[in-house]
């Protein structure tokens, strides 16, 4: 299966930082460097008979949530057919050796002067720790429409703490205006606040008074 990697792309992934695998358009292994093999192979993600085998389906036995692993599915095939530029999810994997743990997965295409970004796509899984352990939280107590002291529950929604990127159900990260339009069916226009006009455009403001 390496044969059809050239010889530098897989020189360049041996002597990558990270956890590397390369599939092809059908989702085979085609290659996995060493840091993979060392940190993923106690999760069965890197047996001896590892070349060839299907990812989403060798990565679906690890996991809790079936319908992970064909939503992966799902993100390869529009990565390859060219409607997404990558894929990134968490997934908690499972192993009798290792217990669980929880991985970051990168999904983007290989993109090399030999392979063009539509044939091959390369794969990273980074170890995000713990699996985060499930806390009951009681309803909140907020005024509302239905009366004082109505009981709501409180939904916890994943938000990234830099870029502000929400996770969906779906395992995606999508930007938060994208996330309210799926949500709630809503549409944005453009506009600034006073707040933003004062800092950007000082000279502006004093003319529109802000």
């Amino acid at each position: 299966m390496t044969e059809s990697l050239s010889a530098s792309i897989q020189r360049t992934l041996s002597s990558a930082s990270y956890n590397a695998v390369v599939v092809d358009a059908y989702g085979a292994v085609l290659f996995s460097n060493s840091r993979w093999n060392a940190n993923l192979s106690p999760y069965g993600l890197a047996p001896q008979n590892w070349l060839g085998t299907d990812f989403a389906v060798a990565l679906r036995k690890l996991l809790n949530d079936p319908e992970a692993g064909l939503r992966l599915q799902e993100a390869m095939q529009s990565i390859i057919s060219g409607e997404r530029l990558g894929y990134s999810a968490e997934y908690a994997l499972c192993s009798p050796q290792q217990g669980s743990r929880m991985f970051r997965l990168e999904v983007c295409p290989l993109i090399s002067d030999s392979a063009p970004c539509a044939e091959y796509l390369i794969l990273s899984l980074t170890d995000a720790g713990p699996v985060p352990e499930i806390r009951h939280i009681p309803p909140a107590v907020i005024p509302g429409p239905a009366g004082p002291g109505t009981r709501l529950p409180i939904k916890l929604l994943p938000i990234c703490a830099s870029c502000k990127s929400i996770r969906n159900n779906k395992e995606e990260w999508v930007i938060l205006e994208h996330f309210l339009q799926q949500q709630l069916s809503v549409q944005f226009t453009h506009d600034i606040c006073p707040d933003c006009i004062r800092q950007l455009y000082p000279k502006y403001a004093g003319v529109l008074k802000m």
